[in-house]
């Protein structure tokens, strides 16, 4: 058999076995287009040797690559080659022939107090889109939401009584349930009373239709970096700021594992790396909620 088939057997079995669309196209951009057209070809599998991966991997490192992102190729690469070995369709066991990749930790930059206060300042205006903005931030602060997870969710997900929501738009595409303040509260349900559609997901636009990721981009440009001008600033950082500072708090990696939604709790551990670090330049940080809480509602 040659690789190009076996990959395909794979492709399929991660298929069937629910996948994301999006982790099946970063195998196929990783595995099938980086590792296989342009280095491994169509070649037998029994030419698949720890001598042939070693120097794809040092191939990688001549491309001018971070360290992080051949970590992050040589990582999605294993798993093809776990596959193989289970499968028995080759005999050397990769996992142990080939060493650890190290990648650097980078500093995860989260948003200062100052700086939340001067993003949700730079909010000016009582109209639905403004709600929106200020309540799609606070979510992503005060729940660690991803931007697609925000766009996602739906009326019906919101628990208001009991202050949680159901988190179902995920990346691991596995629900879960993430509490929110009671300040994250007021701001949704001004929100929802602002809006002038009865649809069933809660962020919508001008047309009533379900918000996308662009609207999400397009509010961060336009209130953080545009009127609050922060540079650094995307939605993401407000997930990193809100893992950070749940660590620094509650220095509990499993509760924010889940919170989070990581399916690998090496993943958290990075945000762990980045509390510690505040902890001891003993930095203090007003809660999430006691920031959100500084936005007038009236």
């Amino acid at each position: 058999m040659n690789i190009r088939d076996a990959f395909e057997q794979f492709m399929l079995d991660k298929e069937v076995a629910g996948l994301s669309p999006r982790t099946m196209q970063t195998y196929r951009n990783v595995i099938e287009h980086l590792f296989i057209d342009l280095y491994f070809t169509d070649k037998p599998l029994n030419e698949l040797t720890v001598t042939s991966v070693k120097n794809y991997i040092l191939d990688l490192r001549g491309r001018d690559l971070s360290d992080n992102t051949v970590k992050s190729y040589v990582r999605h690469l294993r798993v093809f080659l776990d596959w193989l070995y289970v499968h028995k369709h080759i005999d050397i066991d990769f996992r142990r022939e080939l060493p650890k990749i190290k990648g650097k930790i980078v500093a995860k930059k989260i948003y200062e107090d100052d700086e939340i206060q001067l993003i949700f300042a730079s909010i000016e205006g009582k109209s639905p889109f403004e709600w929106k903005a200020r309540t799609m931030i606070a979510l992503m602060l005060d729940c660690g939401l991803r931007q697609s997870e925000v766009c996602g969710l739906m009326i019906d997900d919101i628990n208001l009584d009991r202050r949680y929501i159901t988190v179902r738009n995920t990346k691991s595409r596995t629900d879960r349930l993430v509490p929110f303040s009671a300040q994250t509260k007021r701001l949704i349900m001004r929100y929802i009373q602002s809006r002038n559609w009865d649809k069933p997901y809660l962020f919508v636009n001008d047309g009533g239709e379900q918000s996308k990721a662009r609207n999400v981009r397009y509010i961060v440009n336009k209130y953080v970096k545009g009127h609050a001008g922060i540079k650094r600033g995307n939605s993401h950082l407000f997930r990193h700021t809100f893992a950070t500072r749940m660590l620094m708090e509650k220095e509990d990696v499993y509760y924010v594992q889940q919170m989070l939604g990581h399916h690998d709790i090496s993943v958290t551990r990075v945000y762990l790396h980045e509390a510690q670090r505040y902890r001891v330049l003993g930095v203090k940080y007003q809660t999430i909620s006691s920031l959100i809480g500084s936005v007038k509602i009236a």
